[in-house]
C-alpha cells in the first residue's frame, strides 16, 4: 500500500519525514523492507533513542508482525533482549532478530556460543586488550542480539579452546570473568594431528 496516494500523509507522520518515498522506486520486496526498517530505526535514534531493537515474529515462513523497541537505557535494552530470548521460539511461532541475518532467537547453547564468538571477534578484533566491562556494555547494546546472560559462558568456552588469553593478574580463577578482568581475542592454535596407531607411518 506504500504507493497508494491516501497513505502518503500517514507515512509522513509515521516516519516523521518524507525520506520513505525513495522506497517507491525499490522493486525488490526484501530490499524495500530493509530500507523502510532501517529508516524507521534511524528516525527513532534521531528522536533520542540510544538503543533500537527490531524483531520479526514469524509463523513458519510467514511474517506476522514486526516489533521495534527503543530506549535510552542500557539496562532496558538488555532486559528487552532477555525477554525476547525467553519467549522465542514458542509453539509454531519464532522471533527473528533482523531482516539482515534472520537469526532465530532461542538457539541451543552450542550454536549460541559459536555465533556469539564471531560477534565478539567482529566487534573487538584480534590481539587487542579488552576489559570485561567493555564486553558487558556491548552485550547490553543494540549492536548485538545476544544479551548479558550469554557472554561469560561463551568466554569460558572460548578460553578452553585457546581463542582468548586473559591478562595475568586481572583475575584469580580460570574461566571466571569478574570486574577488572582484561583479555584478548587471539587466533586459536591449529589442532594437533592425530597420533598414528602402532605400525602406521605418516609422512
Amino acid at each position: 500500500f506504500i504507493s497508494t496516494p491516501e497513505f502518503s500523509a500517514s507515512l509522513d507522520g509515521l516516519y516523521g519525514t518524507t525520506a520513505w518515498k525513495p522506497a517507491l522506486d525499490i522493486d525488490d520486496a526484501a530490499e524495500r523492507k530493509d530500507f523502510l526498517y532501517r529508516l524507521y530505526k534511524d528516525q527513532l535514534k534521531n528522536a533520542g533513542a540510544e538503543h533500537v531493537h527490531h524483531f520479526d515474529l514469524y509463523r513458519g515462513n510467514g511474517l506476522v508482525y514486526s516489533l521495534f523497541f527503543a530506549t535510552k537505557s542500557n539496562v532496558g535494552s538488555d532486559r528487552m533482549k532477555q525477554a525476547m530470548w525467553k519467549v522465542a521460539p514458542f509453539g509454531d511461532f519464532a522471533f527473528r532478530s533482523s531482516t539482515r541475518d534472520q537469526m532465530t532467537l532461542g538457539l541451543e547453547a552450542p550454536l549460541i556460543q559459536d555465533k556469539l564468538r564471531y560477534a565478539l571477534l567482529d566487534e573487538f578484533g584480534l590481539d587487542r586488550q579488552v576489559s570485561i566491562e567493555e564486553i558487558e556494555d556491548f552485550m547490553c547494546s543494540d549492536r548485538t542480539t545476544f544479551h548479558s546472560g550469554h557472554h561469560k559462558e561463551c568466554l569460558a568456552w572460548m578460553e578452553e579452546r585457546g581463542v582468548i588469553e586473559v591478562v595475568e593478574g586481572t583475575r584469580q580463577r580460570r574461566k571466571t570473568f569478574p570486574d577488572g578482568t582484561r583479555l584478548m581475542f587471539v587466533e586459536p592454535p591449529p589442532p594437533s594431528p592425530p597420533k598414528p596407531s602402532q605400525g602406521e607411518f605418516r609422512f
